[in-house]
């Protein structure tokens, strides 16, 4: 089903004499909507699945096997009945190419790269989200927003009465991508995850995919890199699970349901 969003992707080149990869990293030169400091929402109740993202395309394309690190700052919007809800899943999807296509609608991709699983409620302070990562793509372009629909985003209501038609609404700023944590407001870091949480092998694969887990698997989807779902897989609880796999050659997303959360997986089919 094709979903409705807005994205404002920032196409500008700037030179910088640091080395954050991220040009204007203060979200000062945002164009159309979203406007001033990347105000964006991220969750919103009608019409179902709707999103907003802001989109960068970095200053030179990321090195595969280098580490890197990454922050930006979040803070909630609030107005009594209109912005009042709150919203997880926040978080930034790497892309080697602009697929978010702002002249047609589109489905929400359901996997980003990295995303806040708590929900953050602070309309007063700016909370910092910080990640560190090893590249394994020469990723060129960046989104940040909520990439996954409705009903896998919690939210919560937060004063104001029930209305049908509430917003999670969220202040980003201050972006930074860096090979050196030295250039980044680098606090509250968390790890990869995704790396430690979940082994997935043979990688580039043929005919099958194998998966083993910290956690009980629930489920596992299967996108290709437009965010199409092309298979769902329904596991019995367990940590080590076989699939197969038949595909044409190309770049995949496998996204698992664990009991502890989601994790996602990039993988390459070689035929």
């Amino acid at each position: 089903m094709k979903r409705f969003f807005t994205l404002s992707f920032l196409f500008f080149s700037v030179c910088l004499f640091g080395q954050n990869l991220i040009p204007d990293p203060s979200s000062e030169d945002v164009v159309e909507c979203p406007s001033t400091l990347g105000n964006i929402f991220t969750f919103r109740r009608n019409p179902m699945n709707s999103r907003e993202y802001i989109g960068v395309a970095l200053n030179e394309p990321l090195i595969i096997g280098q580490d890197y690190f990454m922050s930006f700052y979040v803070s909630r919007a609030h107005k009594f009945n209109a912005f009042n809800l709150a919203s997880n899943n926040i978080g930034v999807l790497f892309m080697t190419e602009n697929f978010l296509n702002t002249e047609e609608l589109g489905p929400t991709p359901n996997y980003s790269t990295f995303n806040r699983t708590d929900l953050i409620t602070d309309t007063v302070n700016w909370v910092n989200v910080s990640y560190q990562f090893t590249a394994d793509s020469a990723y060129q372009y960046l989104a940040f927003g909520n990439f996954f629909e409705d009903n896998m985003t919690d939210t919560l209501r937060i004063g104001g009465e029930p209305d049908g038609n509430v917003t999670s609404y969220y202040y980003f700023d201050d972006f930074c991508l860096s090979a050196s944590p030295d250039e980044c407001d680098f606090v509250n870091s968390t790890i990869n995850l995704n790396h430690s949480a979940a082994k997935m092998w043979p990688n580039p694969c043929q005919k099958e995919l194998n998966f083993k887990t910290e956690f009980p698997i629930t489920q596992l989807d299967i996108y290709d890199i437009r965010g199409k779902l092309l298979k769902t897989t329904f596991a019995n609880d367990e940590k080590e699970i076989q699939i197969g796999i038949n595909l044409s050659s190309g770049i995949y997303m496998a996204v698992l349901q664990t009991k502890k959360g989601i994790t996602k997986k990039r993988f390459m089919v070689s035929n």
